[in-house]
């Protein structure tokens, strides 16, 4: 059943007479609660509605498009790439890449030395994971992921001088970028002290990588307990409290 606009109006000022009487304003007869009828027949003719919907649908795909922010699992992912290619950059013995190899061209010379374009594109990956996990930890909104990649950051910042030696430039957007040309002439010897053994430089990235990793993990996994409490299932091991 509808109702018109007259018979709203008398009926509203039936209830409200004893209040006080009807009164005028700019935007047409009201009641005298204040209520305008004008304004009322466009609530209820949608015309508000569809204006609210639109101006809301425009700011949400505005939003949508300006955020950036990676996801906890986005970053995790991010910082797992990064360690498992320092890890090869570490890694000793047979699996070295830095182990010296003997090849055979084809009129039968030989010759022992390092495979320097396997190297070469194992440190264009590292650069590539490295890029990665400063744009997504940086766009995180959790200061505990921020201040790890900082960290590595800074690392990577202070051995600027070294990475230029073997074609490693830092950014200023904190990005690194590899010139494959330069490192084909650099001194293996600084390539190995900046990629191999413990305290290295790339150690040190594989382990503030790992931090990176742990405090997503960390984030990822906040709740609130039953008591209002906001808890970390992670350390716990438990997705909410259950007491009463």
């Amino acid at each position: 059943m509808s109702i018109s606009i007259s018979s709203y109006s008398n009926t509203l000022g039936t209830l409200f007479s004893s209040l006080t009487s009807s009164r005028s304003s700019s935007s047409g007869s009201t009641d005298a609660l204040g209520i305008s009828y004008s304004d009322y027949a466009s609530i209820r003719s949608g015309s508000y509605y569809k204006l609210l919907k639109q101006y809301y649908a425009s700011d949400a795909s505005e939003s949508s498009e300006s955020s950036t922010t990676a996801t906890s699992e986005q970053i995790q992912s991010s910082a797992e790439s990064l360690s498992e290619v320092t890890d090869k950059l570490l890694a000793t013995g047979s699996s070295s890449l830095f182990k010296e190899v003997t090849t055979t061209d084809e009129d039968g010379n030989t010759t022992t030395g390092y495979d320097t374009e396997k190297i070469s594109e194992t440190i264009q990956s590292f650069v590539d994971s490295y890029n990665d996990l400063v744009e997504k930890a940086g766009s995180s909104d959790s200061s505990s992921i921020t201040a790890a990649a900082a960290s590595m950051v800074n690392y990577t910042s202070v051995n600027s001088s070294l990475l230029s030696q073997i074609g490693i430039t830092v950014n200023s957007d904190n990005t690194l970028s590899f010139d494959a040309d330069t490192f084909a002439d650099a001194d293996m010897s600084t390539v190995q002290s900046l990629f191999q053994g413990r305290g290295s430089y790339g150690y040190t990235v594989g382990v503030q990588a790992s931090m990176i990793n742990y405090a997503a993990a960390a984030e990822e996994s906040k709740t609130y307990s039953s008591s209002g409490t906001y808890s970390y299932n992670y350390v716990t091991g438990t997705t909410y409290s259950t007491s009463v």
